[in-house]
């Protein structure tokens, strides 16, 4: 399943700090800024995994594989989100520190493509065939992020910062046997920005990010809507790597308040392997239910043993961010 992520809260922060900067090269006092912003996001989520998995029957002999297959699995989905960001930071002399916190105030129900392509086998009857799935399903999605930058000002127009974020992704399908996934990616990056003041009127800055993250991603499979039946639980550990651009004008309103908006684009590329705890419990009770009808006077009890192996798991995520800002200097 689900979405690239480190860049997003040095590229937030650092136009908001940067304005608060007087157009001289002299050194700063201590301030204290924070910044309250609001935006629209549109992400993009796209991933490929080769799966494998087997079913065995277990008796007091010896256990027998009864069904394995080999699959390509895609999921895609696209939501646009309304969220709310704060942004906490100090400055003192050339050098900045800024704390960010954003989180989905409004989510998107949206559908997320999902479509299976491989072959089965019937250990039983040693009967392999192909087999093409897709579905649509109804699935919420919602976006956290939380960074720390630290800047330095190299210069009246050039900034240099880095820092650590952590981001989160979840889709939550609103069917009735619902998947639900946590995309979670956490590491450092470092990028620059540059400055142009304009008179008196505000600043216009660019920005350039580039990450080096840890990803998770864990993936339940309920068998029914109350999540208390997990038929399968995924759990896929990679690597992340993320590209930001951002482009931010800012000017004072009057008094210590300053307005500001921004246009942000993060790509962020994925890769992992992962394995599963495969409950075979629904799987078991169907077959027992089958077989007690066709013998009623048997007591029917089956044991079985499920694995599921994913590798080649890749994955693309892009978000487009428009913000919209107020900030107060201390």
């Amino acid at each position: 399943m689900r979405i690239k992520k480190l860049l997003m809260p040095a590229a937030i922060a650092v136009p908001a700090i940067i304005s608060a900067y007087p157009t001289s090269a002299d050194e700063f006092p201590l301030q204290f800024i924070t910044k309250a912003s609001l935006a629209t996001k549109h992400l993009d989520f796209e991933q490929e995994a080769n799966v494998s998995y087997f079913v065995s029957e277990n008796n007091f002999l010896a256990s027998s594989d009864v069904l394995s297959a080999q699959y390509v699995e895609d999921q895609d989905y696209t939501a646009d989100l309304l969220t709310a960001e704060i942004t906490f930071s100090t400055i003192y002399n050339r050098a900045y520190l800024a704390i960010t916190v954003e989180d989905t105030i409004a989510d998107d129900t949206m559908d997320k493509e999902t479509s299976q392509f491989g072959f089965i086998t019937d250990h039983q009857t040693s009967a392999t065939s192909g087999f093409r799935r897709s579905a649509d399903e109804d699935t919420d999605i919602n976006r956290f992020d939380l960074s720390v930058t630290a800047g330095y000002r190299l210069s009246d127009n050039i900034n240099l910062f880095g820092g650590y974020k952590f981001g989160e992704t979840t889709a939550d399908e609103n069917v009735m046997y619902p998947e639900n996934s946590t995309f979670e990616e956490d590491g450092l990056y470092i990028g620059s920005s540059y400055v142009f003041r304009i008179a008196d009127y505000g600043s216009l800055s660019f920005s350039v990010a580039f990450a080096d993250m840890s990803m998770n991603q864990e993936t339940e499979t309920n068998s029914n809507p109350d999540d208390s039946i997990k038929i399968r639980q995924l759990n896929y550990d990679g690597d992340a790597t993320g590209l930001s651009l951002a482009i931010a004008w800012g000017g004072a309103i009057g008094g210590n308040w300053q307005y500001g908006v921004s246009l942000k684009q993060h790509n962020y590329q994925y890769n992992a392997d992962g394995s599963a705890i495969f409950d075979t419990t629904v799987y078991e009770q169907s077959i027992e239910d089958v077989q007690t009808q066709a013998h009623p006077n048997q007591v029917i009890d089956l044991d079985f043993t499920g694995a599921i192996n994913v590798s080649d798991i890749e994955t693309e995520m892009s978000i487009t961010s428009l913000y919209a800002s107020l900030t107060y200097i201390f």
